[in-house]
């Protein structure tokens, strides 16, 4: 039988836990503050599925370009045939676990850190 193509498909190592990290969501991912701009990394916690972002945005750098009561919208670039667009997408703060750090002085230095 051929292999699907679902959403969550080819997913196994990328949305799994890591060893001793399994178990209940620390409070401080909820609590944590975001502002518009902030540069932040998206990881997708496999244990909440509502508002998960798709996987190829799974380690994506984006910028925060909206904050609601329970998501944050992030602006991603995104090559599509050739052309490169920036995507906007809705990440849930229910669905992460250590999902979003806001990057710091220089990108991809993750800053763990909540007042900027």
């Amino acid at each position: 039988m051929p292999a699907g193509h679902g959403l969550r498909s080819r997913t196994r190592d990328l949305f799994a836990r890591p060893f001793r990290k399994k178990g209940y969501i620390p409070l401080t991912t909820y609590l944590r503050t975001y502002k518009i701009g902030d540069y932040v990394d998206i990881k997708v916690n496999g244990a909440v599925h509502k508002g998960m972002p798709h996987k190829f945005y799974h380690g994506r750098t984006g910028r925060v370009w909206n904050v609601t009561k329970r998501a944050i919208g992030v602006e991603v670039n995104k090559q599509a045939c050739g052309p490169v667009f920036v995507a906007t997408l809705f990440v849930s703060l229910l669905s992460r676990s250590d999902d979003l750090y806001v990057v710091g002085w220089h990108l991809f230095a993750v800053f763990f850190g909540a007042e900027n």
